[in-house]
């Protein structure tokens, strides 16, 4: 009995510490798994990233007949750097060239320099993409964490 028992026991242990088969399941690539870049044609996404924009847009309305203001005298009006090729090498490799060492911002300035020259509503066209642009990619992040009222909360940064 003792070794009918041995034997059971033996057969048991045996199966359990074997893992049962499983089917493989498809690997889903990195894009698949973090979805769509632009919604499915049935989704609603779009409609709340456009009124995401047009509440940017409108709550930086004012500036459409700005001028410079604060720092921009330092910055743009006032900033040798962004009159020329030459004056972009200093915004890379000469730290003292602009009042502060911000490449890439600079550079962007530069780039607006050459594309609006003095105009402020250049600048404030741009400024207020980025503003948008920011106010989506926030909304997205927490909506992909599944964080309830991403959209709002990426609306409310938006002023």
């Amino acid at each position: 009995m003792i070794a009918t028992a041995a034997g059971f026991l033996n057969h048991v242990f045996s199966h359990m510490s074997r893992k049962p088969k499983q089917k493989a399941r498809p690997q889903k690539n990195a894009a698949a798994r973090l979805g769509p870049v632009v919604p499915p044609a049935g989704s609603r996404d779009w409609i709340f990233g456009l009124v995401l924009v047009l509440a940017v847009i409108a709550a930086y309305q004012p500036v459409w007949h700005a001028g410079f203001i604060w720092d921009d005298d330092d910055y743009i009006t006032g900033n040798w750097t962004l009159r020329n090729l030459d004056g972009l090498k200093h915004i890379w490799f000469d730290t003292t060239a602009t009042p502060q060492y911000y490449p890439l911002i600079f550079t962007s300035y530069w780039l607006e320099y050459h594309a609006w020259n003095l105009n402020p509503l250049g600048y404030h066209v741009v400024n207020v993409l980025l503003h948008a642009l920011g106010a989506i990619l926030l909304w997205r992040v927490l909506q992909r964490l599944e964080l309830p009222g991403a959209w709002l909360a990426a609306a409310g940064v938006c002023r």
